[in-house]
């Protein structure tokens, strides 16, 4: 600080004090008449100074230059645990300690200038004292147990403390617990009481495997332990073990269940044994004259006429989850884990009412047979044992829940097995026909269960659509993280503190790019991988494309953690082509859900349009505003948000075009027709050029060239209305019955509505303005005109559809008679027939919109009566299936035959 005496002149200072004196004329303070100040600056060097006022002399003072420690280097030299078998290292350069949990870290630091004491604080604990060597050379060790940071604080020998304590971070990287396969068999078996079953397991660690052991139960016993041969793969990195199962030295019968796991343990002595188990599989015991006939879902043959093999596989899924749910309790329990184990109660749950009905069913059909009730009595102890078990994961007891899920899909086995010696000994005891009666119920049954795996697939639809959205968003969140780190590493010297926030966030969307990959992969699996099923490959494919960006991401947020912010882009844009890579993997999985997918792709286009649309108008608006008042700050602002909206635009519309390739390459093989409708909605995108459109529009806006940008707009509306032609077109060609056909043309009528009275409206503009048409005016007719001629066509090619569908002669085409057929078909000649040109007028081009208009929904009216009209006879027919006494059968089928008449 500077003195301020009263009324003084000047300042004279002495640089190193011996050297001359340097007078300087202090400055009057603004509003203070007795007050003068004067800033020094770049002060390098010890000097003196006073002041001087009408010859009067202040004392003397000194200001003393004091340099601030800091650290010129710095060190870690990392002492593994010894289990890791890792060599001791040097980290030289870096403070930021990174190392497996357990370790030890000796951080040595070295100062600009002589310390006196120094202190290491690890969050927030006691301060450690730093051992000082040489007055410069500092050094402790601390224990890397745990993420965290420690800090440090130097005071010189000077006295002058460091008020800027320098922090760095610790990142302890845990000991992964060891990952336990089956490789042989790998799957749920049948077998003999007489056969063999060899078993092969194995375990890998990132430091080592310390033991493997198999554990077997038989039906819901406890489990018990077997004795594994195990040999080394790799440095006991990689364990591998066998046991063959001898059935019949464990006196199991037909019908019971060998449920057996791995599991393994590493050797990790430091901060405890980290434990995994395999998955849960099963041998079932099957009897010697088993006959088989057709292939169940795991390629195993499956007995002929068997309602029970959906029953018992959703059992065995059940078990496997509450499984998995057990030997992955979190401490403490969490409510996601807590939800996850009802919704297995749930599913438990609704196979126990499907059980039930199945049981309900055959009961009544075997009412009057005279037969061992054996089976019946089975499927009512599933019943009963999954209600308590569902009772158990409700109460979140997984453990508790086993048993009693174990019980159940043994139950169901054994009277799987029964049926067949349940219709022989009808047959023999002369009940042929209640056997045959039995038997069609079967058939009945099969159709509920294939109805109920309908279902699943289109809850794996759904499961699909939402990890594709999530990827779509993970992956925008990520290109602005990679941004993000791009521009740290321009700045040089980022702050710690955006640093540290940078990499808390890639952690978080590792973590969930993660789990994510974890669900695709279990959802491909649960598809399937054989060479038949590429929804199951692609599945998984996609999840292990989603695990690699969850690692690059992880790397990028430790790169960041570490002060890398080069590193950590680099990574992040690796974690970007991976999440592509998932996102395209999961297209083409969505794309094989053909009808839904042709229905997504078809909203898509739907709210593109809109989303266009309503761009356009927000554009002639602003135009309209700026010729009328001039352009204000409030339009610069409003252009370049609709320039921005534009080129998002742009880039769904980039993601529709990978959909129609996707869906058009899925419907390829089975519907080629379709295909092709979808191929000329993508083509006529791409030749009538609508991204550089939308490209040109947006630059427009950017330079508030608002007519070239509403004309750019125009256009690509213009092409993404006739897109839309060509995916109903698409719809109608995959119709299979005469409902799902009338609800397409349906689609096409409201479609071809909207555009015709759009034409109507621009149109009228014209004809009600008082100059004559410009050049600009006389093109966009000739464009309207175009587009009035393509609707007349599509509603040519949709008659013939139609004709060529109910000529096909499936039941519900004959629902109104050919009577009925004559009328629809005429109705639309009449519909085709007003959009017809009228020549020698000045809108020789165009019909006469009203007329057109009312021609099609009168057409539009007679469809909707036609689908009503089906939708009856389609409950009548459900009335028809309903139960009557066989002899009252034939009377009512006719009078419900009268009644559909």
């Amino acid at each position: 600080p500077v003195p301020q005496g009263e009324n003084p002149r000047q300042v004279g200072t002495s640089g190193g004090i011996q050297d001359g004196h340097q007078e300087i004329d202090m400055v009057r303070i603004e509003g203070k008449k007795r007050r003068f100040g004067y800033e020094l600056f770049n002060i390098n060097e010890n000097m003196e100074y006073y002041v001087t006022a009408n010859g009067t002399e202040s004392e003397r003072y000194t200001v003393e230059v004091f340099d601030m420690p800091k650290l010129t280097a710095i060190e870690i030299a990392y002492t593994y645990p010894e289990y890791t078998k890792l060599k001791p290292i040097i980290q030289q350069g870096e403070g930021n300690i990174r190392a497996v949990a357990g370790s030890q870290a000796e951080v040595r630091i070295t100062t600009n200038k002589a310390i006196e004491s120094a202190t290491l604080t690890v969050d927030a604990g006691d301060p450690t004292s730093m051992v000082i060597f040489d007055g410069r050379t500092l050094t402790t060790s601390l224990d890397v147990l745990n993420d965290g940071k420690y800090t440090v604080r130097l005071l010189c020998v000077d006295g002058f403390n460091n008020q800027v304590p320098i922090e760095y971070t610790i990142m302890a990287i845990p000991d992964e617990s060891p990952e336990i396969i089956i490789k042989e068999p790998g799957r749920d078996i049948k077998a003999t009481k007489l056969e063999e079953v060899k078993v092969q397991a194995e375990a890998t660690d990132d430091y080592g495997i310390e033991n493997m052991t198999l554990m077997y139960s038989i039906g819901s016993g406890e489990a018990q332990e077997l004795p594994v041969e195990t040999v080394e793969v790799k440095a006991k990195k990689i364990i591998s073990g066998a046991y063959v199962f001898y059935l019949e030295e464990l006196d199991v019968e037909p019908g019971e269940l060998i449920s057996y796991y791995a599991q393994a343990t590493d050797n990790n002595t430091r901060t405890g044994p980290g434990g995994s188990t395999s998955e849960l599989y099963f041998i079932e015991v099957r009897p010697f004259n088993e006959r088989y006939t057709q292939m169940d879902a795991e390629g195993q043959q499956a007995p002929e006429g068997q309602p029970f093999p959906n029953l018992i596989a959703d059992q065995r899924k059940i078990i496997k989850k509450t499984w998995k749910h057990i030997h992955s309790r979190p401490s403490p329990m969490t409510e996601d884990y807590q939800s996850a184990v009802k919704q297995i109660g749930k599913e438990q749950d609704q196979l126990k009412d499907k059980t039930q009905r199945v049981t309900d069913e055959l009961s009544m059909s075997m009412r009057d047979a005279n037969v061992d009730p054996e089976m019946l009595m089975n499927l009512e102890g599933a019943v009963g044992k999954m209600g308590e078990a569902s009772d158990e994961l409700f109460a979140i007891k997984p453990k508790a829940a086993l048993p009693y899920e174990q019980d159940a899909l043994e139950l169901l086995t054994k009277a799987m097995m029964e049926l067949d010696k349940v219709l022989t000994q009808m047959r023999s005891a002369g009940s042929q026909a209640a056997a045959d009666n039995i038997e069609m119920d079967m058939e009945d049954l099969q159709d509920t269960i294939e109805q109920d795996q309908n279902e699943l697939d289109e809850q794996m639809r759904e499961q699909t659509q939402e990890l594709l959205d999530q990827a779509r968003d993970m992956l925008s969140q990520q290109e602005q993280l990679t941004e993000q780190s791009q521009q740290l590493a321009r700045e040089g010297q980022p702050s710690q503190r955006e640093m540290q926030q940078h990499s808390q966030q890639e952690g978080q969307l590792a973590g969930q790019a993660q789990r994510m990959g974890e669900q695709a992969q279990r959802m491909g699996q649960a598809s399937g991988q054989g060479s038949g099923n590429s929804t199951g490959q692609r599945m998984v494919q996609a999840g292990e494309a989603l695990q690699q960006a969850s690692e690059n991401m992880q790397a990028a947020s430790e790169n960041m953690g570490a002060g890398q912010p080069q590193m950590g882009a680099a990574k992040g844009q690796k974690a970007e082509e991976n999440l592509q890579q998932a996102i395209e993997e999961l297209e083409k999985v969505a794309a094989q859900y053909t009808d839904q997918a042709l229905e997504d792709v078809t909203d898509s286009l739907d709210r593109l349009t809109a989303e266009q649309s309503e761009i356009r108008e927000q554009t002639e608006t602003l135009e309209e505003e700026t010729r009328r008042d001039g352009m204000t700050v409030e339009d610069l602002r409003n252009a370049s948000e609709l320039a921005n909206e534009q080129r998002t635009l742009r880039r769904d519309l980039e993601q529709l075009q990978r959909n129609l390739s996707n869906l058009r390459e899925a419907l390829s093989e089975n519907e080629p027709q379709a295909a092709r409708n979808v191929a000329d909605a993508n083509r006529r995108i791409i030749e009538e050029q609508v991204p550089e459109n939308m490209e040109d529009a947006q630059r427009a806006l950017q330079w508030r060239n608002f007519q070239s940008s509403e004309r750019e707009q125009r256009e690509v509306l213009d092409t993404l209305l006739e897109a839309r032609d060509d995916l109903q077109r698409a719809k109608t060609n995959l119709a299979e019955t005469e409902e799902e056909r009338l609800d397409a043309a349906l689609d096409q009528i409201e479609s071809w509505e909207a555009q015709m009275e759009d034409i109507q409206r621009e149109l009228e503009a014209m004809d009600n303005q008082e100059t004559p048409l410009t050049p600009e005016q006389e093109a966009r007719q000739q464009q309207l005109s175009e587009q009035q001629a393509q609707i007349q066509q599509r509603a040519q090619e949709a008659m013939e559809a139609q004709v060529q569908g109910d000529a096909q002669g499936d039941e519900q085409a004959q629902v109104g008679g050919p009577e009925s057929d004559r009328e629809l078909r005429e109705l639309w000649l009449d519909a085709i027939r007003a959009m017809d040109n009228r020549p020698g007028t000045r809108r020789a081009p165009f019909p006469v919109y009203d007329f057109s208009l009312r021609e099609l929904r009168k057409l539009e009216r007679a469809i909707e009566e036609r689908l009503a009209t089906i939708q009856e006879k389609k409950q009548l027919a459900q009335v028809l299936k309903e139960d009557v006494p066989p002899e009252y059968r034939r009377l009512v089928d006719q009078y419900y035959e009268s009644l559909a008449k």
